[in-house]
């Protein structure tokens, strides 16, 4: 199934934190023993209107410790800082620019909200699409004209860090495929 996360934040500042940028990637794209192909990862710097996109089938010499990531990351900033708005810093990540933020978000996006519906009521739907989009935000004050345009789901009780959910969104997803119950009770 294929996945896509977008995760928004509104400055490109945010990308200085590697240790948590790191976390976004790896809890995206790695299992114990492999990459997911699957995956798509897009960081949206609002500001700047860029789209950072990781590509799961393209991408290649990517490693789960934080300072290989933080290495990539230096290098899609520093692409970024010297001008270039579009083009690929490195194997399998590309960057561009948009107008307006839904014109790179599909539109049949769910976007991850507390108050949304809780993500096993959509576990039909998901698996007949066969694709599953979800937006999460950096701090939902911050974009408030984003959440009204998305279907809003639950993927936790309580808030945690984006790089978490992501990790529960994947051991849901994987566990629909495999014909079970999202989340064990």
């Amino acid at each position: 199934m294929k996945r896509k996360f977008y995760v928004i934040f509104s400055e490109l500042n945010s990308l200085d934190n590697f240790g948590y940028i790191s976390k976004i990637i790896s809890s995206s794209f790695f299992l114990s023993h492999d990459i997911r192909r699957e995956v798509e990862l897009v960081i949206i710097i609002e500001e700047e209107k860029l789209a950072i996109k990781f590509v799961g089938t393209k991408i290649r010499h990517i490693h789960v410790d934080e300072s290989s990531l933080s290495g990539i990351i230096k290098k899609i900033k520093n692409h970024i800082i010297k001008g270039r708005r579009k083009g690929s810093p490195h194997t399998g990540i590309t960057i561009q620019s948009y107008n307006k933020i839904e014109s790179i978000i599909f539109s049949n996006s769910y976007i991850e909200d507390r108050k949304g519906i809780y993500i096993e009521k959509i576990r039909e739907n998901v698996l007949k699409e066969k694709e599953f989009s979800i937006i999460l935000l950096e701090n939902k004050k911050k974009f408030p004209n984003i959440m009204h345009k998305f279907k809003p789901v639950r993927v936790t009780l309580l808030e945690k860090t984006i790089s978490t959910k992501i990790t529960i969104l994947n051991i849901i997803l994987d566990r629909w495929l495999e014909g079970k119950q999202g989340i064990p009770t």
